[in-house]
Order: C-alpha cells, then structure tokens, then sequence
C-alpha cells in the first residue's frame, strides 16, 4: 500500500555574463514541509563575479523571488488540500 506521497521541486538558475556562467542559484522546496525551502548559490567564476557582482545581485534577487512565489504555491496547494481532508 502506498503512503506519504510527497514531491519535490528542485529549482535551478544560472546567472550568466555573456556565454559565461558566472554563479548557480539553486531552490529546493518539498510538499510535505515548503515551509523550509532550501535556497543557496555557488559561485562557479570568482573573476567575472567580483567584476559583475552587482549583475549577478540582481539575478540572485530575480531567482529568489522566483523561488519564494513557487513556494507560495506550494504553501497555498497543502494548506487547501489539508482542508479537504479535514
């Protein structure tokens, strides 16, 4: 019998200074709990970073917003399937 059906969603985004990843921003989010998204970056070209910091800010702060609406979503999704079944 199944139980405890769950999903993940893995979000993943890269801020790019011409062909040229610069930084990784990654989100992760999980139905049972979206309440505790896991978000981060990794700097994957130090040089064109501290060159472009403020561009790649700035896609950081255009990935977390993202990141955060899609967990609004999911936040949204448990909260009325948890009235349902109520």
């Amino acid at each position: 019998m199944l139980e405890g059906r769950s999903r993940t969603i893995n979000l993943v985004e890269y801020s790019k200074i011409g062909e040229d990843r610069v930084c990784q921003f990654y989100a992760n989010i999980n139905s049972d709990a979206p309440e505790t998204m896991d978000m981060g970056r990794s700097i994957l070209n130090q040089e064109l970073y501290k060159i472009n910091r403020m561009q790649v800010m700035k896609d950081q702060a255009d990935f977390e917003t993202y990141a955060y609406n899609i967990q609004d979503e999911m936040i949204a999704e448990k909260n009325n399937s948890q009235e349902v079944t109520e």
